[in-house]
């Protein structure tokens, strides 16, 4: 397959999650796909929880996130994802390398929590 190209964001979410949280690096995919029909994929997800992570770069570089047409699709693929019974956590390049642990610690409760029936 080709190789993905990896923002920089990514990769410190990637990093922060492997020397911080090395119990949870082994439950992340990258890519995942949200559901059928669509061609929406979370940035990364905990499957076997049915969590999504989306990574918001660019918020305020002009990033396609911030632009309408962006923060619309957004919209769409989270209200998408709820529709398929996934928790979504967004997270800014502040959140990520400002709060590493903040992020992770919300991560973690999220995951222990049961999902409502």
């Amino acid at each position: 397959g080709q190789k993905r190209v990896t923002s920089e964001l990514e990769t410190a979410f990637e990093s922060y999650i492997r020397f911080l949280a090395p119990d949870l690096a082994a439950g992340v995919v990258a890519q995942h796909p949200v559901g059928p029909g669509r061609k929406f994929r979370f940035d990364y997800a905990f499957p076997a929880a049915r969590l999504g992570i989306e990574l918001e770069g660019g918020l305020y570089s002009g990033g396609a996130h911030a632009r309408p047409a962006g923060i619309l699709r957004d919209m769409e693929k989270n209200n998408f994802a709820v529709l398929h019974n996934w928790r979504v956590l967004r997270y800014s390049t502040q959140h990520v390398t400002g709060d590493p642990e903040g992020m992770i610690a919300q991560i973690r409760t999220v995951l222990e929590r049961k999902t409502q029936s």
